[in-house]
């Protein structure tokens, strides 16, 4: 009996510290993707990288002529709505 019970609490404390340390490195995983992933320095060249890419595609001739297709659509869509009222 006593065998057993040595040998069911040794199989724990074993679980126990591979528990232990399996935590401990999921931990210091988890920070470390915290530290690459929103660090603030990362975050503002992501964000000029971002504004960049806007500011170089920025086509004025499609901006106002986006427009006025959301325009027409809006006019058009009133213009139902008062003729069903």
């Amino acid at each position: 009996m006593g065998c057993i019970v040595i040998k069911y609490l040794t199989k724990t404390v074993d679980g126990n510290l591979h528990f232990t340390n399996l935590m401990k490195k999921m931990g210091e995983n988890g920070r470390q993707r915290v530290i690459e992933k929103y660090d603030w320095a990362i975050i503002a060249e992501q964000t000029e990288t971002l504004y960049k890419q806007v500011l170089e595609n920025f086509n004025p001739t499609k901006q106002t002529q986006f427009i006025e297709n959301q325009e027409l659509i809006l006019v058009k869509t009133l213009k139902r709505y008062h003729e069903k009222a």
